[in-house]
């Protein structure tokens, strides 16, 4: 009795892993069944277990990960091994696992892969011998040598997938092994198992992730794109036709997301010059013809780039001789943002987060997008994106009159994990790509932008009230504009209104490269100055708002949604709370008659006859002095600074009469 803790102790390493001596032993396999069944009990969750100073050994993990890695593998494999010819492991170590039950040798996957988590300590695991033996085992290297059971193979994958994540030279002896054409070769094989296409599409999508060098390997691989197609498009029929969603981490949802993602990866466009995600929100400094001919350059890149994925080439013979090019993967985007439906809940979960994100490679100009896609559904993209948007934008600014004010971030992700997640953190990372898709397309096409402008910024908004306290797409994306969490958001909430005002984006097409200040001037009188300041600044445009005289009537004939004689944006009926019918001709003819309200430019609110001042009413003549002096200083500073600019108010208006004539 006394002996027991004695031999306990020397099978098992104080992290709770089996010993080198346990493993030798076959007739102990029970005990090493409860051991490794213990581990993964009480470690399954953990990703670090070599502690500093802590009572974890790292020999004692290395080497427990060596006699499992030698467990497995072949004798003849560790001949030629010259990285572990000098291990001084003893040879009956190989093989051993031949003397194990089913469910042992899938325990014993399972702990390597909760190891895998954490390079330090599992060097033997992710050496060459290490990545090969778990390409054999996971039926991928010689399917038809596999003996394992299913359980047991998928364990295997999953521990290649920690092994490829975790450490780069994994990935390298990956590509070294054709870990790609074997994984290939396997997915075009008739694979029962979801769960095991979805790791080995996991194994293309890290080495797509981790290296731009990988992902132009794959890009440039020859039938790669057809071969995702053909994988994708069977998994987006099923989830357009409603059909049911297999249970476990492999099924139609999680295998589409992880092609989405290889495409994402391999088409993105990687030119150090290019705006990508982050460079698309314009710079301050940047003139217009320089921001028009990098868009346009960086349009024609993307096209170059994602023709040659996208289209393959069919020869007719005579009589028929001629080329023909066959769209792959755009359509099915396409398809997927369409028709399958959206989860209100969750608007931006899978497989619409991800076909989004894909969006954002392909260029947005007409000849591409609207000419060359002959899908039925493009018309739908528009009203659906939006749609988006809003449910998204409702999520992440929840409406609370209760409240001051009544649209507000949330804070902290719920403790419900089945709950979705638009808390301010996660918002900024999921809603930008959605908002730049729209802003590509706002700032490309005319019919396009004018049905994205009628549906989010709709010209009889509520201005009788703070524009952004209204339970509206509108008062979201006015509210967003001044947010300091939000800040992926904002900018790219900003980018997307200009756009929608016809920035400078239609001009590119046409090849129109004249200065004005008419897309910053409607910008701005839709949303108030205040409003779209910031922006302006971070874009280099400090335009003052349209009209600064104290006569509040004069502003409001000044600004450019009620100045009739704007003829270059459409003219924005102004809402002062009465109801007036639409598409009646004696109502128009009376409010031609009706003098138009008078609306603050910097606001963007309607002046009340009414409104006052009540706090500073009740200053007196010594504080309102105090106050206005305090003020010019503030105003004196941010001048030297550079960051307004003062002018005279005679050389305003005598700028704004040249403007007007």
């Amino acid at each position: 009795m006394r002996d027991a803790p004695f031999v306990k102790m020397s099978l098992v390493t104080p992290i709770g892993l089996p010993t080198k001596e346990l493993i030798l032993q076959p007739e102990l396999v029970a005990v090493l069944s409860s051991t490794l069944s213990a581990f993964i009990a009480n470690h399954f969750a953990d990703q670090t277990f070599v502690i500093p100073n802590g009572s974890f050994s790292i020999f004692a993990k290395a080497e427990s990960v060596k006699a499992l890695v030698f467990a497995f593998t072949d004798a003849k494999e560790l001949n030629n091994a010259t990285e572990e010819r000098n291990c001084n492991f003893d040879s009956d170590l190989t093989e051993v696992w031949r003397h194990w039950p089913d469910e042992v040798v899938t325990m014993a996957f399972q702990t390597l892969k909760i190891l895998a988590r954490e390079v330090e300590g599992s060097e033997s695991l992710m050496s060459k011998t290490g990545i090969k033996l778990l390409l054999q085992h996971s039926g991928i290297l010689n399917p038809e040598c596999c003996i394992l059971k299913n359980d047991a193979k998928i364990e295997a994958m999953k521990c290649l997938v920690n092994c490829l994540h975790s450490n780069e030279s994994c990935r390298a002896i990956f590509v070294e092994l054709d870990g790609v054409d074997l994984t290939v070769s396997f997915l075009q094989t008739d694979i029962k198992s979801l769960e095991a296409r979805f790791l080995a599409f996991r194994f293309l999508f890290l080495l797509s992730g981790h290296s731009s060098v990988y992902a132009e390997e794959l890009f440039k691989r020859e039938g790669f794109g057809a071969f995702l197609e053909k994988q994708l498009s069977p998994l987006a029929t099923h989830l357009i036709n409603k059909k049911p969603i297999s249970g476990g981490i492999g099924n139609e949802i999680t295998l589409c997301d992880e092609i989405l993602k290889i495409v994402f990866n391999i088409t993105m466009l990687r030119d150090e010059t290019a705006s990508g995600f982050v460079g698309i929100f314009g710079g301050g400094g940047v003139s217009k013809e320089d921001r028009l001919l990098q868009r346009t350059e960086e349009w024609k890149k993307k096209e170059e780039k994602v023709r040659g994925f996208e289209l393959s080439v069919i020869v007719y013979f005579p009589p028929q001789k001629k080329l023909m090019q066959i769209i792959r993967i755009l359509p099915i985007l396409i398809d997927l943002i369409t028709c399958v439906p959206i989860n209100e809940n969750d608007p931006l979960s899978a497989p619409h987060s991800f076909a989004i994100n894909c969006l954002l490679n392909f260029p947005a100009s007409p000849e591409f997008f609207l000419q060359w896609l002959p899908n039925e559904n493009k018309d739908k993209i528009p009203a659906t994106l939006c749609k988006f948007l809003m449910i998204s934008l409702s999520l992440a600014l929840p409406y609370n009159s209760n409240n001051s004010p009544p649209l507000d971030h949330i804070e902290n992700s719920p403790a419900d994990s089945k709950v979705a997640d638009y808390s301010k953190k996660r918002a900024d990372e999921i809603i930008p790509p959605l908002i730049l898709v729209i802003k590509e397309l706002a700032g490309s096409h005319e019919i396009i932008r004018h049905q994205l402008r009628e549906i989010l910024t709709p010209p009889d908004i509520d201005r009788t009230r703070k524009l952004d306290s209204t339970d509206t797409v509108t008062a979201r994306l006015i509210k967003l504009m001044t947010s300091i969490s939000l800040e992926n958001t904002k900018n790219s909430v900003g980018e997307m209104l200009f756009a929608l005002f016809d920035e400078d984006g239609w001009e590119i097409f046409c090849f129109c490269f004249s200065i004005n200040q008419s897309s910053a001037s409607s910008f701005t009188s839709y949303i108030g100055y205040g409003n779209a300041a910031g922006f302006l600044f971070q874009r280099g445009i400090m335009s003052n708002p349209s009209g600064t005289s104290s006569d509040s009537q004069r502003m409001a004939s000044s600004s450019s949604f009620t100045n009739s004689e704007s003829t270059t944006h459409d003219e924005y009926e102004i809402y002062d709370g009465s109801t007036l019918p639409k598409n009646n001709s004696e109502s128009k003819e009376k409010g031609k008659e009706k003098a138009k309200p008078a609306i603050n430019p910097i606001t963007g609110e309607i002046i009340q006859e009414n409104q006052s001042n009540e706090e500073w009413d009740r200053l007196s003549a010594a504080e309102k002095e105090y106050e206005t002096h305090k003020l010019m200083e503030m105003l004196d500073k941010l001048n030297k600074n550079g960051v307004i600019k003062a002018v005279r108010k005679s050389d305003l208006e005598g700028q704004n009469e040249k403007y007007s004539q």
